[in-house]
């Protein structure tokens, strides 16, 4: 994920946010379907409901936030965009990882999951640069 965006301020009684994105396109800002809101690695997604533009700003209202507020609470946040994988490596990596997270890197059940043997598993680990993050504490 990268940095795209900057909540600058709430807007209005409905919890719309005022946001700045950087290094994306407003072409690329409409294919967007949901972000991640937070900071230093404390993230939550955020379906979005609209984003309009409003000169380099945009306008946008996040389902769940429907009181300003609650986007009072947002406002100087980051916003992350998922980034889409490009290789079907990109996209294996993605996937080995988020099967292991979900299954507190239990190798086995992950193998199993994924119908490979484990030691497929460890190879594939090990050869996408994989590691278990540590918990914050």
């Amino acid at each position: 994920m990268i940095t795209v965006a900057r909540i600058l301020r709430s807007q209005g009684q409905e919890g719309q946010l005022r946001v700045r994105f950087f290094h994306i396109t407003p072409a690329d800002c409409s294919e967007l379907r949901s972000v991640f809101v937070g900071r230093e690695g404390d993230f939550r997604e955020y379906a979005i409901e609209s984003l309009v533009p409003h000169g380099k700003d945009f306008d946008l209202k996040l389902e769940g936030v429907d009181s300003l507020s609650q986007a009072d609470r947002l406002a100087g946040l980051d916003v992350l965009v998922p980034e889409e994988p490009r290789t079907l490596e990109e996209m294996e990596k993605l996937h080995i990882e988020k099967m292991l997270t979900r299954h507190n890197w239990n190798i086995a059940k992950t193998a199993r999951l994924l119908n490979i043997d484990r030691t497929t598993l460890h190879k594939k680990i090990k050869k996408l640069g994989l590691e278990r993050r540590s918990e914050p504490s």
